[in-house]
């Protein structure tokens, strides 16, 4: 079974730009299937490169066509995430499999 069998929740994606004095605006959304797994009542983290933590509150699947890059916002449940992270993920034979996007809620919404 694959994680693609599980694409069952729609969610919609917002590509985002910066303006000239670097505030994020968000563009025109598009609706797509994902799997979506928020934590639950506690937060998770990653370490980068330089082993600064960071916090992100859910995660999401999906294809790895998608189109999809640090500072998007993806609206699910009526809440906005920012995409803080995104890993492509490879099979065996290093074909890309699907992109696993880590994610924090946004409380000043964009």
């Amino acid at each position: 079974m694959s994680i693609q069998d599980f694409y069952n929740q729609s969610v919609t994606l917002y590509p985002t730009t910066r303006n000239k004095y670097g505030k994020p605006s968000k563009g025109t959304g598009s609706s797509i299937k994902v799997r979506f797994q928020e934590q639950s009542n506690f937060a998770d983290s990653f370490a980068n490169a330089n082993a600064k933590e960071t916090v992100f509150d859910a995660v999401m699947w999906c294809k790895p066509t998608t189109t999809i890059e640090t500072d998007y916002v993806v609206l699910y449940e009526s809440k906005e995430y920012r995409v803080i992270r995104v890993d492509v993920k490879r099979g065996r034979a290093g074909v890309k499999h699907h992109k696993k996007a880590f994610l924090q809620i946004i409380t000043n919404a964009v």
